[in-house]
């Protein structure tokens, strides 16, 4: 078993405050929780409102797997997101 750890950087340049960023940043780990039963969370950049760091940990049998999972889940960040995916980290443990 491995841990597939995933974390994408969005630029949301038409937010112009943090309760604009929270609201785009909040659907997303919704959609993301319920869709992949996945624990995600916003990791970084808390203070910035026009970046959001979301970190995705899921638990998979093997990496091929873990690499499926995560090719996935960021398919769906970028389809569901009105901001630019700038970052992504991807790594197992």
């Amino acid at each position: 078993m491995k841990i597939a750890l995933l974390e994408v950087t969005i630029r949301i340049p038409w937010a112009h405050s943090l309760k604009e960023k929270r609201s785009e940043v909040k659907s997303m780990l919704a959609k993301l929780r319920s869709k992949f039963n996945a624990s995600a969370v916003e990791s970084a950049s808390q203070d910035d409102c026009q970046t959001a760091v979301l970190a995705v940990a899921m638990l998979a049998f093997d990496s091929a797997q873990g690499d499926s999972m995560m090719e996935r889940v960021l398919g769906f960040v970028e389809a569901n997101t009105q901001g630019e995916v700038v970052k992504v980290l991807q790594e197992y443990r």
